[in-house]
């Protein structure tokens, strides 16, 4: 549809990639429109995975749109793949933990992907992040497609989506398996000779069997999200707390959160539980007798004076594997704290160590979201909203604008309510006009003149310059990596 640019912002003196639609292209309305729904749906979801949004715009020499996003430092994934073929199973799970917690960030506004491919991965030094909203959908969406349109990429289309059916957040689940699947074997595993035939694969075909060198566990993760029905997969942050796990090494720590419905979870299937079930087998076959007079004497029998094992600190699969293997029942309840990555336990109750007869432990688990009241902060100091955000875990990006009555002081903060852990939060300053504005003062001579301190620049729009809102063109800077 178009190309990314990177550019450099000169008023806000910050590296940009910007998106363009070709000149040739600018009256599609289809493209536009596309573009224009990637502002506001990707420009919505506030996640470290997430290419954050800055602007959409449009030239008003040329009439193209653009938008202008985070540049992002890094190579596709589809691009590794072309170099490497394939990826050990620990950076694959690596992956897909990172780009299923931005697809988790997505599906909580009700924003479905429909595109999750290799090249809409880059593959950065801290993480992988998730690109190119162009044919996101959110309930609000009008379609941009006549009704039976297949969109997304052919070789990792869900089974609904080549039977004709919208996609949902399963299907990006479904996508992400099958780009894990190619990661692990160097090629899509349902790519037929054409792409009717693909799509047909992806809806009767069964997946193909990964390599022996593959772990059980990891097995069983890509077989439970590339499952035919969307019921039986893992939600996203199922997905990414499993893969996380797994990328660390702890494949008994990788089982997700329990079902509702569809196939069993994936502590239920025999490859991914060799290391809990022998115990449990044996302490069923050496305490038997014992078990049927605590089931004849009542239930309090067997839960009674049991130590609560401490899991704070824990991930949370790692906690659920620890407490269900002594035998309790878990309960979570997410909480957004600003001390705590994703998916960790935070606290428990009962307490560690606490004995009685209760059978369910709740465990409290990080969100990897804080809530950010900015107008609390407008009219302190800049040093003081910095810390504050930085308090919460976010990161302070500073703004001025010229206002002589109000200098030194916040003037707006740009995020409000529930925000990402890591998201930027651009903060407005007031601060006085540059010297060249002032009016100039006449003072007595003497006999040292000291230099005068040099005027501060003044950006200017210069006549090479992108029209709308002061964002650069940076049309000389080339085609880089960053992609939005």
């Amino acid at each position: 549809m178009g190309s990314v640019l990177r550019a450099h912002d000169r008023k806000l003196d910050r590296a940009v990639a910007v998106k363009l639609v070709h000149v040739e292209q600018a009256q599609d309305e289809v493209g536009r429109a596309r573009l224009k729904a990637e502002a506001r749906l990707a420009g919505g979801v506030h996640h470290p995975g997430v290419a954050e949004i800055f602007d959409y715009d449009e030239d008003d020499e040329t009439g193209a749109p653009f938008l202008v996003m985070r540049l992002v430092e890094g190579e596709t994934l589809s691009q590794v793949l072309r170099q490497e073929r394939t990826l050990t199973p620990a950076r694959t799970m690596s992956m897909v933990a990172d780009v299923a917690e931005a697809l988790a960030a997505a599906h909580a506004l009700g924003v479905v992907h429909r595109d999750v491919k290799p090249s809409n991965i880059l593959l950065t030094e801290q993480r992988a992040v998730l690109v190119d909203f162009g044919i996101a959908r959110s309930p609000e969406s009008e379609p941009l497609t006549s009704t039976g349109t297949l969109l997304g990429t052919v070789d990792y289309l869900s089974p609904e989506q080549a039977l004709g059916r919208s996609a949902a957040p399963p299907s990006d689940v479904y996508a992400l398996g099958v780009v894990a699947h190619h990661c692990l074997t160097g090629a899509p595993p349902f790519r037929r000779e054409t792409a009717v035939a693909t799509a047909i694969a992806h809806a009767k075909d069964q997946l193909p069997p990964l390599g022996h060198d593959v772990p059980d566990p990891v097995r069983a993760l890509v077989a439970s999200m590339t499952a035919k029905q969307p019921d039986d997969r893992p939600t996203a942050e199922q997905a990414a707390r499993t893969a996380a796990a797994l990328a660390e090494g702890h494949s008994h720590d990788a089982a997700p959160a329990p079902r509702d419905v569809g196939a069993p979870a994936l502590e239920d299937l025999p490859t991914a539980v060799t290391r809990v079930r022998p115990r449990r087998r044996a302490m069923a076959v050496g305490a038997g007798a014992a078990l049927v007079v605590a089931l004849l004497a009542g239930r309090e029998l067997l839960s009674a004076e049991r130590e609560v094992p401490d899991v704070v600190g824990m991930s949370v699969a790692a906690a659920t594997s620890v407490l269900r293997e002594d035998g309790f029942e878990v309960e979570r309840r997410d909480v957004d704290d600003p001390r705590a990555p994703m998916g960790q336990v935070v606290d428990q109750t009962p307490d560690a160590s606490d004995k009685g007869d209760d059978d369910t432990v709740e465990l409290s688990v990080a969100s990897g979201m804080v809530v950010l009241d900015g107008r609390s902060l407008v009219g302190s100091s800049y040093g003081r909203a910095a810390r504050r955000l930085e308090s919460l875990g976010l990161v302070p990006v500073r703004h001025e604008h010229e206002n002589r009555a109000r200098a030194g002081e916040v003037l707006s903060v740009e995020r409000d309510g529930r925000v990402a852990l890591g998201s930027t939060v651009p903060v407005v300053v007031a601060v006085t006009p540059a010297a060249a504005d002032r009016p100039a003062t006449v003072s007595a001579p003497t006999k040292a003149r000291t230099p005068a301190p040099a005027p501060r620049p003044v950006t200017t729009k210069g006549k090479g310059a992108l029209k709308g809102k002061g964002h650069p063109k940076g049309k000389d800077k080339g085609k880089g990596n960053g992609r939005g």
